[in-house]
Formats: structure tokens, C-alpha cells, sequence
């Protein structure tokens, strides 16, 4: 309300622009091979406008910003499907991404002309992140009967980088890299006894690397101060179990359950 409370106040207004377009072409080689190639682009545009009344910190935090934003994204991709046998399915998949951003920062103090006295250095400053990323996936099912299936799976993934939206001075407008992740399954599914019983279990690694972590403090950029700047800070490794069933062993009675197990290190 604009009163001398410690508290805050936030008004943000954002202008959003979006194009995608995704182009794919299925072909069928033959009896055994299916293909599946394409690409894909966007194109982003966002202007974000704020005005931040933050009274509890000890520094000068009352802020116009109006930060124009610009993402683009571009990607190759291709799967082939191959069945060697009539039980087994190979699937090859890959698939290469550009992207970019920047983001323009603008620090007024609430009239809306002059600049900020704590935030004004960032003002008119630009940060960039651009990236590419070949992530591939390989996968191999066999369905030794119609009733029992049994598959492994191999595949690299990312979230993609950026740049921090919240700097405090000039060091802090700065990017960072994509969050990776190698993962591995196996796993069986099965429906028995006439369809009455289905059950499916898996177990799975997960590999990440270069988490996307947000850091309260930050003196290497820019000195003492306040900090809440994404960067890649951590790597972790979870590997787990699970299993789920359904069962319908007479007619009207339905039963399910699940058990999952996940261990988790950075």
C-alpha cells in the first residue's frame, strides 16, 4: 500500500512475442526401417517492466526496471527405428540445438528518469548466453511375448542456459550454461492372466552435471553485497528403483499400488 511499512511491493507488466515453427518428414525405408528427420526454430521477444519497492534491505532497492529480453532457438533432429527381428525395436535418436539470449537491463529510480542510485551502474548493460547442445539417445525393447516387454534405454538431455535476471551491480549481468543429465534404464513391462495383473518395474542412474544453482553469495562478482545469481555450481548423482501394479482379479475388484526408491547425492 505505499505505506512506511518494512515490507515490499512488486508491479511487473510483461509484453510477450512468440513464433515456432517445426518442420518433419517421416519416411518408411523399408520393412524393418523407419525415419524420422526435422528442425525446428523460435523466436521470443519480451520487454518486462517493473517497479520494486523493496524497504526491508539496508541499500536503496525502490526501481523502475523495463528489460528488453530476446531467446531464439534452433534444432536439427532425426530418430531411426529399426526392427531387426520381429520381438526387438532399435531406436537411434539425435538431435543438435543453438540457442541465444540477451537480456538489456534498466535501473530508474521511480520517476522513471534518473538512475537508480545503488542499481543505476547496470543500466543500459547487456548479458549473453549462447549455447549448442548434441544429445543423442539410444534405446532397445524386446517384447518376448505379447505379454511381457523388456527395454533399456540410454539418452543425454539438457535445461537449457541463461542469464541471471536478478543482478545487483554490473558483475553480477552475466550468463550461465546448460544443466546436462546422462540417463540410463532398464525395465520390464508385462500384462498377465488375461490382462488381470499388470505389472511394470525399472531401474534407473541419472547422471547430472553443471546444476543450475542460485547463489546467495557472490563476492567473486562484484565484491560484497547482495547475490541472487543463477550459475552452474553442482553436480549430482541419483540412481533408484520402481515398481507399480494393477490388478482386476475378479469382476468389480480393483487393486493398484506402487514402490519407489530414489538416492540422491551432490
Amino acid at each position: 500500500d505505499l505505506s512506511p511499512a518494512q515490507t515490499g511491493l512488486g508491479l511487473n507488466d510483461l509484453h510477450h512475442w512468440f513464433v515456432s515453427q517445426e518442420l518433419r518428414m517421416n519416411v518408411r525405408l523399408s520393412d524393418m526401417i523407419n525415419l524420422t528427420i526435422g528442425g525446428y526454430y523460435s523466436d521470443e521477444r519480451t520487454t518486462y517492466w517493473t517497479m520494486q519497492d523493496i524497504r526491508y534491505a539496508a541499500i536503496p532497492l525502490q526501481f523502475i526496471g523495463n528489460d528488453p529480453v530476446n531467446t531464439d532457438s534452433k534444432a536439427l533432429f532425426g530418430t531411426i527405428v529399426v526392427k531387426p527381428i520381429e520381438a526387438m525395436t532399435i531406436t537411434l535418436g539425435t538431435r543438435y540445438t543453438d540457442e541465444h539470449k540477451d537480456y538489456t537491463f534498466h535501473r530508474y529510480n521511480p520517476d522513471g528518469v534518473t538512475l537508480n542510485p545503488f542499481l543505476g551502474a547496470l543500466n543500459g548493460v547487456t548479458a549473453v548466453y549462447d549455447g549448442t547442445r548434441f544429445d543423442y539417445r539410444a534405446s532397445v525393447d524386446y517384447r518376448f511375448s505379447p505379454e511381457i516387454l523388456a527395454y533399456a534405454t540410454f539418452a543425454t538431455g539438457f535445461k537449457g542456459g541463461g542469464v541471471g535476471p536478478r543482478p545487483f551491480n554490473a558483475a553480477q549481468a552475466r550468463g550461465f550454461n546448460p544443466e546436462t543429465v546422462k540417463t540410463y534404464e532398464v525395465g520390464l513391462k508385462t500384462d498377465l492372466f488375461d490382462r488381470r495383473l499388470r505389472l511394470n518395474v525399472a531401474g534407473f542412474y541419472n547422471d547430472f552435471k553443471d546444476a543450475q544453482l542460485t547463489l546467495l553469495s557472490c563476492p567473486q562478482y562484484g565484491g560484497p553485497g547482495p547475490c541472487a545469481l543463477p550459475q552452474n555450481a553442482g553436480n549430482a548423482k541419483q540412481k533408484g528403483f520402481e515398481a507399480e501394479f494393477q490388478a482386476n482379479p475378479v469382476e468389480g475388484l480393483s487393486l493398484d499400488g506402487s514402490i519407489s526408491y530414489i538416492k540422491w547425492k551432490w
